[in-house]
């Protein structure tokens, strides 16, 4: 059997890079990536979720099998599920990582979204850095004139 007809809300079980992910047949078959859409579709005449076999691995527990980083797919499956208000990692590294990751799915809002953190977070961190730079140079002026004034004191004219 290649095609089955299931429910959107039926259950779907996936196993991404060994983490197991549970969630509907509609949350992937509306999700707008071309990846997903490639295995699952709307029928547009029954609403029901028109799997293609064809196009999908199991794993040996009947789970479909995804090859990429489950520690990173829960965030594209909270997307799925909450579009642009899914809380995002806050660290510039996992935020980087998940960029492949939507991009993989081809899914260019999210990239967009992370896109727009990433930029944030450089500037916060460009700004740290020009706070950090001044307040070394204040530091470093203030232990120039405690040296001058120490250096006055044991030396005088």
């Amino acid at each position: 059997m290649s095609y089955e007809t299931k429910h959107a809300n039926d259950i779907v079980t996936l196993n991404v890079g060994g983490k197991e992910f549970v969630t509907f047949f509609g949350t992937l078959a509306n999700c707008h990536s071309p990846y997903f859409e490639y295995m699952f579709q709307v029928d547009r005449i029954s609403g029901g979720i028109i799997i293609n076999y064809q196009n999908i691995i199991l794993d040996r527990n009947k789970r479909v099998f995804i090859d990429r980083d489950g520690d990173l797919f829960g965030y594209i499956l909270n997307y799925f599920r909450d579009g642009k208000r899914t809380v995002l990692p806050e660290d510039s590294s996992t935020l980087r990582r998940l960029v492949r990751e939507a991009e993989f799915f081809n899914l260019p809002q999210l990239v967009n979204i992370l896109d727009d953190r990433l930029n944030q977070e450089d500037k916060r961190a460009e700004e740290r850095d020009i706070k950090l730079e001044a307040m070394e140079s204040v530091l470093q002026k203030i232990s120039q004139q405690l040296y001058i004034g120490a250096f006055r004191r044991n030396n005088p004219s």
